[in-house]
């Protein structure tokens, strides 16, 4: 066996481990392939696509859901399929980061941002999941590289909207007045949303 390969299944302090690359690598065989190894000596195994052209369903020859799914014959391993975007849509239409549903809502025209804090919000559900390791399959390079940008990205916008600070404290009276934000805490709102979002 690869020494590389020895040492990511070998070591224990391996939480999560992404398999990335371009489209059509092999990224979804390799990382089922590591699952299922990593399963043989570890007591809980996730793998999670976040590939929009999910392909675990077809390499383990069974439905995979948006949530945890057993893998036939093999009790220590669980697969999933996610939608980034998607997820994004139903933490808005869900009521998910309420206290900030306005600003959510205004970053979310943001290019790209959409995807990104979709998957900031799927990765802290993953977290409370407990698994041993969690292998991710993930979406060709640019989707992945959205993803991990996401901090600087989130910073860049919330930039944008501080500079909007004064108008949209102005008009806070009326647009926010369901969010309860009021002239003052406005900006502390703002900080508020990028620890929130970016914490994992």
């Amino acid at each position: 066996m690869d020494r590389t390969l020895r040492n990511v299944l070998e070591q224990k302090s391996y939480r999560w481990i992404f398999v990335g690359g371009k489209g059509g690598v092999g990224k979804t065989t390799v990382s089922s392939s590591l699952a299922v190894q990593l399963s043989k000596r570890r007591a809980s195994t996730l793998i999670v696509s976040t590939d929009p052209a999910h392909n675990l369903s077809d390499v383990f020859c069974q439905k995979i859901k948006n949530e945890p799914t057993q893998i036939n014959g093999i009790e220590t391993l669980s697969a999933m399929e996610i939608d980034a975007t998607k997820a994004f849509g139903e933490m808005l239409a869900q009521g998910e980061m309420h206290e900030n549903g306005f600003m959510t809502e205004l970053l979310s025209t943001f290019p790209g941002i959409d995807e990104a804090m979709g998957f900031a919000f799927i990765m802290r559900l993953i977290k409370k999941m407990k698994y041993d390791v969690v292998v991710f399959d993930t979406a060709p390079t640019g989707h992945t590289m959205r993803f991990l940008q996401f901090p600087a990205m989130l910073e860049t916008a919330l930039k944008k909207l501080s500079g909007f600070g004064p108008l949209l404290s102005s008009l806070s009276g009326s647009l926010f007045k369901s969010q309860n934000i009021s002239k003052n805490n406005l900006m502390e709102k703002l900080d508020e949303m990028k620890k929130q979002s970016t914490r994992s």
